[in-house]
């Protein structure tokens, strides 16, 4: 009964420490493939109590150094993904170097400027695995580093709704 009781332990310690040398050589692995990223496929961008007639158009502009690489207007999406927060998404997708800087406005002139597009290693568990990538899930708008890879035009002086305000609020605006 003892030599079961310490030949359980052993291979507990074990598997452990296999388990752990695993982890960090997939957290390597990451790290390195963050380290040889130069650019991204796009990002998005999500747009809050903004109705088309307030935003119906976003204006992108894609500057390298000095240099303009890309510029076009394309229209937003007339679909409302959450009738709370009246949010709307569009997706860039347009290669962008992470040294790149994006100039993003809209109909009413609201402009952002987004640069210093960044990797990072995430580690992604689950009840039977752990590993380790490499994400884009920052990047910096007017100045202010944001996590999750995202840009948000929020109009100002909006709140997500109350459930007793949601009939009114869109009785309004129609």
């Amino acid at each position: 009964m003892r030599f079961s009781a310490i030949a359980s332990l052993l291979l507990a310690l074990v598997c452990t420490a296999c388990f752990e040398k695993n982890r960090e050589a997939k957290r390597q692995k990451a790290e390195l493939e963050c380290t040889t990223k130069t650019k991204i496929d796009g990002f998005n961008i999500l747009f809050m109590g903004y109705f088309p007639e307030d935003a119906s158009e976003i204006n992108v502009r894609i500057k390298r150094g000095n240099t303009l690489v890309k510029q076009y207007s394309d229209t937003i999406p007339l679909v409302i993904d959450d009738s709370l927060r009246h949010s709307r998404w569009y997706r860039l997708n347009q290669e962008i170097l992470l040294t790149d800087t994006v100039l993003l406005s809209i109909d009413n002139g609201e402009t952002k400027k987004v640069y210093d597009f960044e990797y990072t290693v995430r580690p992604l568990f689950t009840m039977l695995s752990q590993n380790w990538a490499c994400l884009f899930d920052r990047l910096t708008v007017d100045g202010s580093v944001e996590e999750g890879g995202a840009v948000i035009f929020e109009k100002e002086g909006w709140k997500i709704l109350d459930r007793e305000d949601f009939e009114i609020y869109y009785k309004q605006k129609r």
